[in-house]
């Protein structure tokens, strides 16, 4: 093992951790030889249901009402979303003790977006200049969410706009947010492997997030009548808050196919997301970086996908949500382990 070996981090956004497991229906390759090669953490959980709060707490090793940011960033109160300024990031940690430091993505920690600020070196995030020229470069004037048919729309409560729930497109992976930020994380990566200082990439996704947006040839991969509903899909909720119930309602309006057209893009967005992970572990074993580089793929939180008849993650405290996956690999790590221990996204980083 080398003294500073090198860190990569790929996290998705709203991914079950179930979806990891063996006989999931979920097709994960590049994750699945990941935990081959490394433990996975199967009782895993996020301190927050949401973005903001979680991907706060991955950044500083502090549970959210120790570091400030308390919601996400598009409340108006300042106060709910500014992470306290006497919280070290582990990037700042990272970057005074000689490593390179680049992150790519989705970033959603503080709605400031200076990423230098708080010691990520090479900024890609979604407000960078880099990423912003990279949408041009590639996309042209076509818009950042591609169109989708077939899609799935939400349409209650009345007073509210139609909310794309998932849909299908022509447009390939590489062409979307998670693409733009892999090329970038791998333009990063071209420059650090060939430098002596050891290095730290954080590559983050939008995806599976909502919408649930599949390239068509992998939406295909998935039999949709062969997607059946959560075991505890007709909960009644009886024994849950009332707001639990009026939440449920809203989803009453999806009929069975719907909701497995839903389940199949989900799934197919993780198969997408998978393969641009498996973009950059590639290159790394090409480059003879893996062995000297410890990877976790993990995600902020999960996402119900009609469990307990509900979509999304934000109003409810259930398993769905909260556990999520959780690989690390790298030298030292055991291979092919699985650990039943309970740790949180929070562990990651020194408290």
């Amino acid at each position: 093992m080398t003294a500073k070996p090198n860190i990569l981090f790929l996290m998705a956004d709203q991914m079950q951790g179930r979806v990891l497991d063996q006989d999931h229906v979920c097709q994960t390759p590049c994750l699945d030889r990941l935990a081959g090669e490394g433990m996975r953490f199967t009782r895993a959980y996020t301190p927050n249901n949401i973005c903001s709060p979680t991907r706060a707490s991955i950044m500083t090793g502090l549970l959210p009402h120790n570091h400030g940011v308390l919601e996400v960033l598009y409340p108006k109160m300042a106060h709910m979303h500014a992470i306290l300024p006497d919280k070290a990031h582990f990037a700042q940690r990272l970057s005074g003790a000689g490593y390179s430091t680049g992150y790519f993505g989705k970033w959603h920690v503080e709605r400031n977006n200076d990423l230098e600020r708080f010691g990520w070196q090479v900024d890609g995030g979604q407000s960078s200049a880099s990423y912003k020229a990279l949408i041009e470069e590639i996309l042209g004037e076509e818009p950042l969410q591609p169109e989708c048919d077939p899609a799935v729309y939400i349409t209650d409560p009345p007073g509210y706009g139609p909310h794309l729930l998932c849909g299908v497109t022509e447009r390939p992976a590489e062409r979307r947010g998670m693409g733009i930020a892999t090329t970038l994380a791998l333009r990063y990566l071209e420059d650090a492997v060939q430098k002596a200082e050891p290095w730290c990439c954080f590559l983050s996704f939008q995806e599976p997030h909502d919408p649930y947006i599949a390239e068509r040839s992998i939406y295909e991969q998935y039999q949709r009548e062969e997607l059946p509903p959560p075991p505890n899909a007709a909960d009644p909720l009886e024994d849950r808050p009332g707001l639990y119930r009026r939440a449920q309602g809203i989803w009453k309006q999806l009929s069975e196919a719907q909701k497995r057209q839903a389940r199949a893009c989900y799934f197919a967005s993780i198969s997408e997301v998978d393969a641009q992970f498996a973009r950059v572990v590639d290159f790394l074993e090409a480059q003879g970086q893996l062995e000297d580089t410890i990877v976790i793929a993990i995600s902020d939180h999960g996402d119900l996908l009609g469990a307990h008849g509900l979509f999304f993650k934000d109003i409810s405290a259930f398993e769905e949500i909260f556990n999520v996956p959780f690989i690390v690999r790298g030298p030292g790590v055991e291979r092919g382990a699985l650990c039943p221990g309970r740790v949180g996204l929070h562990d990651l980083c020194p408290t």
